[in-house]
């Protein structure tokens, strides 16, 4: 809602635009921050997208928000600008919602381009600033691909851990307010000819690509065929602890809601196997854990993720496990919004001007260096890894 009163009849004051310029910044581009304590409940912090103004001249991209001084007479020009970046922003979030009209250049600045732009921001902004349209995030190609080479397992867990590298925390920030995703595909090939072996294969095909975002951790197969499955806590990137020195903080543990006496059916093999002990759900043991810690190195910030696939010890111990369990690691990608070999002339994010305009866009977030640090171990102990 306004902040600023509005008198009806006048025009915006420049305090009231510059009011309005400073909400969006919050959005747009964002302050800068630390890892700390505090990274789990400062709200604040999960606003800033980490985009670029146009400059005053509207030539090139710059940090500096279009303030103007308290004396300025608020020009059509100037409003428009500003709702060139808003519709860029709410085009990222969501493409159905349709951009806000410009300014014919020669009107006055009514008290509404104010309430207009207030309601934007109180509205779509404020609860969906953590959301990307489903066309602009995109799988990154550089995943890397990892596995235990088949090594039988005996142990009760199975663990790995992988390092998603950003050049900084303010960067790690900015992709998942910008609605990035950590993403990992598990599976199975070769061996599985006992009853454990073959219970993991139904469960990597029906658990989908787990998805690691800001507030959240999903997983596409939830609910789809047989096993479903039960899912204990539902953390992202914002739950990491930002104690110092980093400790791990599990995001997410899902189990199969088949199990003890009752039966799961592998879908294309048509396998019956036992899913896991105590009848299945979150009494589950056997499951598929996530934990992530953080690390400013002062060079770069590192997000150590580790996935720990717990089997039930009584079943480990009696069956071998003799699959090779294989995974995939990488990032979705905010991309590049709106594409402007598609909306070139549009005047939602391209407004008319004495010069040249650049295109206004929300421009592609750059996507972390993914690596395994610590290979696929059997182990009685994971949280030593």
């Amino acid at each position: 809602m306004p902040v600023i009163p509005i008198i009806t009849g006048n025009k915006i004051t420049a305090e009231q635009y510059n009011e309005l310029v400073t909400l969006y910044d919050a959005y747009w581009k964002g302050s800068s921050y630390t890892f700390d304590s505090v990274h789990t409940s400062d709200a604040v912090r999960r606003k800033g997208w980490g985009q670029k103004w146009l400059d005053a001249a509207r030539t090139g991209l710059t940090n500096t928000s279009p303030q103007v001084s308290a004396s300025t007479d608020i020009t059509a020009q100037q409003i428009n600008d500003l709702i060139t970046h808003v519709n860029a922003g709410v085009w990222h979030i969501n493409e159905t919602i349709t951009p806000k009209v410009l300014r014919g250049k020669t009107t006055s600045v009514a008290p509404s381009n104010y309430t207009q732009l207030t309601a934007i921001y109180d509205s779509t902004l404020a609860t969906s600033h953590l959301n990307v349209d489903a066309s602009a995030l995109q799988v990154n190609a550089s995943m890397i691909s990892t596995t235990n080479s088949g090594t039988t397992w005996t142990s009760t867990y199975l663990a790995s851990v992988h390092a998603f590298t950003f050049t900084d925390y303010n960067a790690a920030r900015h992709f998942f307010n910008s609605g990035g995703q950590l993403v990992m595909d598990m599976s199975t090939s070769t061996g599985g000819t006992n009853s454990p072996s073959i219970g993991w294969n139904v469960f990597f095909e029906q658990l989908g690509i787990v998805r690691v975002s800001a507030a959240g951790t999903t997983n596409d197969g939830d609910g789809d065929g047989d096993p479903a499955f039960s899912a204990v806590g539902n953390k992202g990137f914002y739950d990491i602890n930002g104690a110092i020195p980093a400790n791990y903080t599990e995001t997410y543990s899902i189990s199969s809601d088949t199990g003890g006496s009752t039966i799961g059916t592998h879908p294309s093999l048509g396998t019956q196997i036992d899913m896991g002990t105590y009848g299945g759900g979150i009494y589950s043991t056997r499951r598929f854990k996530i934990a992530m810690k953080g690390e400013d190195t002062g060079s770069s910030f590192v997000i150590h993720l580790k996935v720990t696939l717990q089997e039930d010890p009584d079943d480990a111990s009696a069956s071998p496990i003799d699959i090779f369990v294989n995974s995939t690691f990488g990032v979705a990608q905010p991309l590049t919004t709106p594409i402007d070999s598609e909306n070139s002339g549009n005047q939602y994010f391209q407004p008319d001007s004495p010069v040249a305009t650049p295109f206004v866009q929300f421009i592609e977030r750059p996507a972390p260096t993914v690596a395994q640090t610590v290979v696929w171990t059997a182990t009685e102990t994971p949280e030593s890894l």
